[in-house]
């Protein structure tokens, strides 16, 4: 098990608070963060994971159905899955 953290944002893009959790991989660091995200209210549009400094990837909140979409960094070569059909552009880096 390796340790992730979710970074909760404020609807400003500001830390509001963060989660650690224990994953096996990215992807399910990913899903446990999507159970972190599905606990929080709109105000916190947007859910941030991380392993220690690299970006893993973003939920964000879906405006019209109030559901998270997954986001993962192209960076990490890994699979990039959408949740809900929803599609977003990868930032060229990540927030500091």
């Amino acid at each position: 098990m390796n340790g992730y953290h979710c970074y909760v944002l404020n609807k400003e893009g500001k830390i509001s608070r963060r989660h650690d959790i224990e994953a096996e991989s990215d992807a399910d660091a990913m899903i446990k963060g999507e159970t972190v995200a599905a606990d929080l209210s709109d105000e916190f549009p947007e859910i941030e994971v991380w392993r220690e400094a690299r970006l893993v990837g973003r939920l964000a909140r879906q405006p019209s159905s109030g559901k998270r979409a997954r986001e993962l960094n192209p960076d990490n070569g890994e699979n990039r899955e959408h949740r809900n059909g929803a599609t977003y552009g990868f930032p060229s880096s990540p927030r500091g």
